[in-house]
């Protein structure tokens, strides 16, 4: 007997068919168990920790948590007129017109408190005038010369 008949025969089809399932369920297994490894590795890193932390928790202390006080709103300097005294020979020093990040890294090498909030508040006051792209002028007002 030869061909499709002996398959038949011989339970050829089921051999088949049961065959083809192994190997399907098989390849299911693994794609889990690949899909799930890092939480095998994670465990298997922090081993230590788990057992050491498990007679730990037996006994446990009560947590105590100091509240961290709010950050206080930025404010600008009180008296911005002294201020622009201060940063005026830093200007003089640049070319005109410059821009921020200038006058900021010599605020920060001159040891000037707080540099990034007072050029914020003078360009509000309009002691520093913006000219474009990213350009700016030192523009004090007159009653304050």
């Amino acid at each position: 007997m030869f061909g499709l008949k002996a398959i038949s025969a011989h339970n050829g089809w089921a051999m088949a068919v049961v065959g083809a399932a192994i190997v399907f369920s098989g390849l299911a297994v693994l794609a889990f168990v690949i899909s799930q490894i890092h939480k095998l590795l994670g465990f298997w890193d922090k081993k230590n920790g788990y057992f050491d932390n498990a007679s730990k928790k037996k006994n446990p202390l009560p947590e105590i948590t100091a509240k961290k006080p709010d950050p206080e709103p930025a404010l600008c300097p009180s008296n911005l007129p002294a201020m622009a005294i201060l940063y005026r020979p830093l200007v003089e020093s640049l070319e005109t017109p410059f821009q921020l990040t200038d006058l900021y890294v010599l605020a920060q090498d001159h040891d000037f408190p707080h540099p990034h909030l007072t050029l914020t508040c003078f360009r509000q006051a309009n002691f520093l005038m913006p000219q474009g792209d990213g350009y700016f002028i030192w523009n004090e007002p007159q009653e304050n010369q």
